[in-house]
């Protein structure tokens, strides 16, 4: 039987098998980018799930309380609870960590949609590895953002200690500026440029005519980066332009589909 408390006072049971899996996603204004990676992920599925929010500084706690592994973070070796989680009342069976849970589903739920299609398990290994290797110029621009977008003390205090232990430097050193700015962004579009690439002479999706875990990852870049810096911003006024407009169009038919 799991039961947690957040720092609001707020208790988790497993709930009915009729409201289906737990979901467990940071309570954040901004909805950042694994809160609709997995909500894509089970919409895609058509399994039923309901979202339980928890404040992110009280993560630590609630992985542990939970009783899940942790996660690697960065590739640098370096473990700590993370969202999301799930629960799935059906089998008993408590999750973290984006691909692994979508492993999870696909292996427990075979009669529907797969979010990781048979064949391209090695594929995606290699894109992760691909991606986590361009993706480090976003977060010069998206992280301070986040960190602003945060109004509970608790929270913010937590994602600053933790940002800036992982990253080495304050998030006000994290932001650059200038020409310095100039060129990172360049780097983000080089990156996305590359993303792009990687669709070429396929179908639709990046493994054919169904969405999979790939285009669920890069939707939510691109909802990280809108949700962050605005939809105002000159930012998202670039990325709606880049690769001939394919990331504003992805987004749109994910929102628009499974929203």
């Amino acid at each position: 039987m799991i039961s947690h408390s957040t720092s609001m006072g707020r208790h988790y049971r497993p709930t009915h098998l009729s409201l289906g899996m737990s979901l467990f996603c940071p309570r954040f204004p901004s909805a950042l980018l694994n809160k609709d990676l997995l909500r894509y992920c089970l919409k895609i599925k058509g399994l039923p799930f309901h979202t339980e929010w928890i404040n992110i500084s009280a993560v630590p706690r609630f992985g542990s309380d939970i009783g899940v592994e942790k996660t690697n973070i960065g590739g640098q070796g370096i473990k700590a609870y993370t969202l999301p989680i799930i629960h799935d009342p059906s089998t008993g069976t408590t999750i973290a960590e984006s691909f692994k849970i979508a492993q999870y589903l696909d292996k427990t739920y075979p009669d529907t949609p797969r979010i990781v299609p048979t064949g391209t398990e090695s594929l995606h290994t290699a894109f992760r590895t691909a991606v986590s290797a361009l993706e480090s110029p976003i977060y010069a621009f998206a992280i301070p953002k986040t960190f602003e977008l945060l109004s509970e003390p608790a929270d913010r205090e937590y994602f600053r200690n933790t940002r800036e232990s992982f990253f080495g430097t304050t998030l006000e050193e994290l932001t650059p500026t200038g020409d310095a700015a100039t060129i990172t962004w360049a780097k983000v579009k080089e990156a996305f440029s590359t993303y792009a690439s990687w669709y070429e002479g396929g179908g639709k999706y990046f493994a054919g005519e169904s969405p999979c875990f790939a285009d669920v990852v890069l939707t939510g870049k691109v909802f990280w980066i809108r949700n962050t810096l605005g939809k105002e911003s000159t930012q998202w006024e670039d990325v709606r332009k880049w690769d001939d407009g394919k990331w504003e169009k992805l987004l749109a038919d994910f929102e628009q589909t499974y929203n």
